[in-house]
């Protein structure tokens, strides 16, 4: 992957609110070009080859590219946390229609942890997917059906998962030879319903 392929990703994760899979800096007031070019917010670009630390060529700061700016992870286990965003698309790999989003997850740490999370609807996660919105998200389930059918589009459309509190099972994984946690599943809450006490 080159530096402006991984410069156009972390952009692109950092608008929809997701952390960065890929070690990079930022350089404020630098190349507005290539901001805009990666669809950046205006007055920030990514320059890989500038590590001095000088701001004497109005490139803005450099940050050394040999530190690890990666968060800790969080160990094994469940988190109760908030759905921040969903959405209904097609995934880019399958190309199957899914609900993604993002949870903000509660930790012991000072800053907050917001991980993704993925819903979906192929064949082979359809059981799942349904078990989870018919257990978990149970009043949004029944909301989203229409002349006895679901339609999943609508829960994200109207926003049914956004601020709603939930508990997950964070696991960690190892992706493209670095270890990340990733939400594994939603769990049941304990006397049914959908809030977490």
């Amino acid at each position: 992957m080159t530096d402006t392929e991984i410069a156009a990703a972390v952009a692109a994760d950092n608008r929809e609110g997701l952390a960065p899979q890929q070690e990079v800096q930022y350089v404020e007031d630098g190349d507005e070009g290539l901001a805009q070019e990666l669809g950046a917010d205006e007055g920030i670009a990514i320059n890989a080859n500038d590590a001095s630390g000088d701001d004497d060529d109005g490139e803005g700061i450099a940050i050394d590219t040999n530190q690890d700016f990666r968060r800790p992870l969080l160990k094994d286990g469940e988190y109760s946390g908030v759905v921040t965003r969903c959405e209904y698309k097609k995934s880019e790999n399958s190309g199957q229609p899914m609900l993604t989003g993002v949870v903000e997850l509660e930790t012991s740490g000072e800053e907050s942890v917001s991980l993704p999370f993925y819903l979906s609807f192929s064949p082979k996660a359809l059981a799942g997917t349904m078990t989870t919105l018919q257990t978990v998200f149970a009043e949004h389930y029944k909301g989203a059906i229409s002349n006895g059918k679901f339609l999943p589009k609508r829960i994200a459309d109207e926003d049914m998962l956004v601020n709603q509190p939930v508990r997950v099972k964070v696991k960690t994984r190892t992706y493209e030879g670095a270890k990340v946690n990733n939400i594994q599943r939603f769990v049941k809450p304990k006397q049914g319903g959908q809030a977490y006490a």
